[in-house]
C-alpha cells in the first residue's frame, strides 16, 4: 500500500511540476513574442518617422526656392528668364507632390497639395492694367501683388509645418488656405503676431 501511495504521490507531483513548468514556459514564450512584436512595431514607427523627416527635408529644400522669390517681384511681373525659373520651381513642387509628399506627415501632405495648387493658379494668371476688365485668366496688378503675398505667406505656413514635423514640435493649427482670386486687398495672414521681417 505504501508503494502505491508513493507511486501516486510521485505521479501527482510529476504532473504538478510539469504543469507548472509548462505554464511558466508558456508565459515566457508569450512575453518574448510580445517583446518581438513591440520591437518590430517600434522599428516600423521609427522607419516611418525617418521617411517622414526625409520627405519633409526634400520638400523644405524646394520650398526654399519658392520663398526666395520676392512677392513684390512676383506680383509686379517677371522677366522671361524669371518666368522660366519659376516654372522650374513649379515643376519641382508638383513632382514632389507625387514622390516625397506621400511619405510625409498627413497634415504636411495636405498643406503641400494646397501650396502646389495656389502656386499653379498664381502662375497661370496674366497681369492686366488695373483699369482693364480682366478675363478669367487675368488679374489686375494690385490683385496679383496681393496674391503673391498670399502665396508667400502660405509658403511660410507650410515651411513652419514641415519644420515642426521634422523636429517633433507641434504643427501649426489648421487654417483655411487663401483664395487668391478674391476681391479684397487684405493679405492672408495665418500668424498675426509674427513680425513683418519674418515674412
Amino acid at each position: 500500500m505504501d508503494f502505491v501511495s508513493a507511486l501516486v504521490g510521485a505521479f501527482v507531483g510529476g504532473v504538478a511540476t510539469f504543469a507548472a513548468s509548462w505554464w511558466q514556459t508558456r508565459r515566457v514564450l508569450e512575453h518574448e513574442r510580445l517583446m518581438v512584436r513591440e520591437e518590430r512595431e517600434a522599428q516600423d514607427l521609427e522607419r516611418r518617422l525617418d521617411d517622414q523627416r526625409g520627405a519633409a527635408v526634400k520638400m523644405l529644400t524646394e520650398l526654399a526656392r519658392l520663398l526666395a522669390y520676392n512677392p513684390r517681384g512676383l506680383g509686379g511681373g517677371m522677366t522671361v528668364q524669371q518666368v522660366q525659373k519659376f516654372g522650374d520651381v513649379l515643376e519641382a513642387l508638383v513632382s514632389l507632390g507625387s514622390s516625397a509628399a506621400p511619405l510625409a506627415d498627413r497634415t504636411c501632405r495636405e498643406r503641400w497639395a494646397h501650396l502646389t495648387f495656389l502656386a499653379v493658379e498664381f502662375a497661370r494668371r496674366d497681369v492686366v492694367p488695373d483699369k482693364t476688365a480682366p478675363d478669367q485668366h487675368s488679374w489686375t496688378r494690385s490683385t496679383k501683388l496681393r496674391a503673391a503675398q498670399d502665396l508667400h505667406r502660405y509658403g511660410c505656413y507650410v515651411r513652419d509645418s514641415l519644420v515642426a514635423s521634422i523636429d517633433g514640435s507641434p504643427i501649426p493649427e489648421r487654417i483655411d488656405p487663401p483664395v487668391l482670386a478674391r476681391e479684397d486687398g487684405i493679405v492672408w495672414n495665418w500668424d498675426p503676431d509674427r513680425p513683418r521681417a519674418d515674412w
